[in-house]
């Protein structure tokens, strides 16, 4: 089943993994105190930038894979659709 989170805000990604923002259009996450996240691909209406200390395999964006390290800046413009297919599991990330 393909599943796609629309990210239309800053606080809906963030009820989304768990975390509480102190400013409506501005979110700093720690992913350490966050809840395990789905996988799931996510349907961006606005700009985020993400720095992982980790990796996920079959990392997508737009049409294509994103390929990236520990430590790479990715970031995610509006109109754009990516990260990884939906399997009903959780994952605990970092970063």
């Amino acid at each position: 089943m393909n599943r796609i989170l629309k990210v239309q805000s800053v606080g809906d990604y963030s009820a989304f993994v768990g975390h509480v923002d102190t400013h409506q259009l501005v979110s700093v996450i720690d992913y350490a105190e966050v809840s395990l996240i789905l996988h799931t691909k996510s349907d961006f209406f606005v700009y985020a930038l993400f720095l992982p200390d980790d990796t996920l395999e079959d990392l997508t964006y737009g049409h294509s894979g994103y390929g990236y390290e520990k430590g790479t800046l990715v970031c995610v413009a509006p109109g754009r659709t990516g990260g990884v297919d939906y399997n009903g599991k959780r994952f605990n990330r970092r970063g």
